[in-house]
């Protein structure tokens, strides 16, 4: 009895050593001033939801979404002034579609194509007219 007791005390902590908490729920984090500096969401520790980063200044930085620990969608970084820097999409934690960055005026500074995370396509920049300055042609992340 005694020995079937030990054994199963040994089961016991060999199965739980190693595991860690997981975070669940809402995470917010704060700069050192107090101002909000992230907001995040765990369910089973992975990433789930919405996600934000601030500006110390309150503006947004950059707001994403995931889905189990994965970017999902549109992410969209903004400038401290809250004019879009950059529109992105993910699929699985993967750039995938049309990325695009802004001038600080709005305009189109460049587009580059996703396929799976890699370059794929064209990727063009703009003057700030709008006119194309230069493409270049990608496949599988190559020129």
């Amino acid at each position: 009895m005694k020995n079937i007791l030990y054994t199963l005390a040994l089961i016991v902590c060999f199965s739980s050593f190693g595991q860690e908490d997981k975070k669940q729920g809402l995470v917010i984090k704060y700069f050192k001033s107090g101002e909000v500096s992230k907001i995040e969401n765990y369910i089973d520790g992975k990433l789930q939801g919405e996600y934000f980063w601030y500006y110390k200044s309150g503006e947004v930085m950059s707001k994403e979404n995931y889905v189990d620990g994965k970017k999902q969608g549109e992410s969209i970084t903004y400038r401290e002034s809250g004019e879009p820097f950059s529109k992105t999409n993910y699929v699985d934690g993967k750039k995938q579609g049309e990325s695009i960055t802004y001038s600080k005026s709005g305009e189109v500074v460049s587009k580059t194509n996703y396929v799976n995370g890699k370059f794929q396509g064209e990727y063009s920049l703009y003057f700030k007219s709008g006119e194309v300055m230069s493409k270049v042609n990608y496949v599988d992340g190559k020129k």
